[in-house]
């Protein structure tokens, strides 16, 4: 009879699907205390099995995290905070004219508030 991940406890199920995941089976589970652990393994990850163990972050967003961090400012939090106030308050860095983002403009587009009121009864 052959295992199955059926026949496994529920943690021994969390470190095969661990395995399979990383698509790494190692030599050492040949004499772990399931016999055919390194089998059911090595047949679920299939031909994509590592020959060395994944090395470094899995988790995707936590990569992406770490990229991001890397991309911006080397500040801390209330650091980068003051500096964005800094460049808020700095006038020579302002654009004049034009539509401000949060700011209401004039009734460019609005016909009805460019004529005059009448009197309307």
């Amino acid at each position: 009879m052959t295992l199955t991940a059926r026949d496994l406890e529920p943690h021994d199920r969390h470190l095969l699907r661990r395995y399979t995941r990383a698509g790494f089976c190692p030599e050492g589970l040949k004499n772990f205390r399931i016999p055919g652990f390194y089998g059911l393994c090595v047949s679920l990850v299939g031909e994509t099995v590592q020959r060395e163990p994944v090395k470094g972050l899995l988790n995707h967003s936590a990569y992406m995290k770490q990229q991001l961090k890397a991309a911006g400012p080397k500040l801390s939090g209330y650091k980068l905070r003051m500096q964005m106030v800094r460049e808020a308050n700095d006038r020579s860095t302002r654009r004049e004219g034009g539509a401000r983002p949060g700011r209401p403009t004039t009734c460019v587009m609005n016909p009805d508030c460019l004529m005059p009121r009448s009197d309307r009864d």
